[in-house]
Parts: C-alpha cells; sequence; structure tokens
C-alpha cells in the first residue's frame, strides 16, 4: 500500500488558505459545473484545476510534474473508488441516496485531505517558481492550467471549457 500523507502532516493543516479558496470558489454554481464538465468529461481532478488558480493568486508557476506525481496515487487508490461506488448507487431509491450521500461526505473528506496535501507540498517543497515577470493572474492562471492539461493529457476537447473556466475563476 502506498503512504500518501506526508508524516509531519496532522489534522490541524486540513483547514488552510488552499481549502478556504477551493470552498469558496467551488459554492460558485457556475465553476461548480465547469470544474465537472472537467472531470467527467476530460479526466481533470478538480482540486488541480482549483489549485492552479489560487496558485496564480500567489504569482505562482506550478510544476504539474512534481504534483501529480505525489498526488495521483491518492486520487487514484482512494478518491476515485469512492467516487465510483457513489456514481454507482441510484439517487432515487431511498436506501441506496442514503449510502450515497454517506459516500459523498467520504469523498468530500478526502478531497480536503488531498488539499491538504497540496498546500504541505507547495508551502514545503515549493514545486514552483515564482513569477517574476509582468503576466496577469489571469495569464499565469492558463499557464498552470494549460501545462496541468497537456501533462494529463485528456481524452476529450478541453480547451474551451478550460478557457471558461479561467476566465470565471479569475473573477473570483
Amino acid at each position: 500500500m502506498t503512504k500518501f500523507l506526508p508524516p509531519d502532516l496532522d489534522e490541524s493543516q486540513l483547514e488552510n488558505p488552499l481549502w478556504e479558496y477551493v470552498c469558496r470558489v467551488y459554492a460558485v454554481g457556475e465553476i461548480k459545473t465547469l470544474c465537472l464538465h472537467l472531470q467527467n468529461n476530460c479526466g481533470a481532478n478538480i482540486n488541480m484545476v482549483l489549485t492552479s488558480a489560487w496558485a496564480a493568486q500567489q504569482r505562482w508557476v506550478l510544476d504539474w510534474q512534481v504534483l501529480v506525481a505525489l498526488i495521483e496515487p491518492w486520487e487514484r487508490q482512494i478518491i476515485k473508488p469512492v467516487r465510483a461506488i457513489r456514481n454507482a448507487l441510484s439517487n432515487q431509491a431511498p436506501l441506496q441516496k442514503r449510502l450515497r450521500d454517506k459516500l459523498l461526505a467520504a469523498e468530500l473528506v478526502a478531497e480536503q485531505f488531498e488539499i491538504a496535501q497540496l498546500y504541505h507540498l507547495l508551502t514545503n517543497i515549493r514545486p514552483y517558481q515564482q513569477s517574476s515577470g509582468a503576466a496577469d493572474t489571469v495569464g499565469l492562471l492558463e499557464q498552470n492550467l494549460l501545462s496541468y492539461f497537456h501533462l494529463i493529457d485528456p481524452p476529450a476537447a478541453w480547451q474551451e471549457p478550460v478557457a471558461r473556466t479561467a476566465a470565471i475563476l479569475a473573477a473570483n
């Protein structure tokens, strides 16, 4: 079994500026819709998409090879299986809906752990370059998103939804 969490990560780190940002912007209906489209149709990790935006606000150009290599096992072995089971259940049958709701809660906790891992990596390992150029936040966000999507090589057309997501995230 892969060791997921950094040994010095503790419960106090679950609440952090990146998690607060992700919760705030994901609550915006259009952002949530676009992020779910990118996840369901392009194979994107929503936490990575939203981390791109937060990092752009910090003026960071992310090294996605490092981040994806360190986060992907958690996504693949924990989050995706829970999500697959949840999605296999009916939202109409009362008992299945009850289990589905509990699995959604578990999935959200797992995603919070993933954000805590990302924040830990960003603040300790620092897999990014500080932007020193004149690029604005929108430009940095687009650069982060394009680098991420080129790395994950999504199966579907992703350029247009990524551009819309970047524009809306930049405004939030």
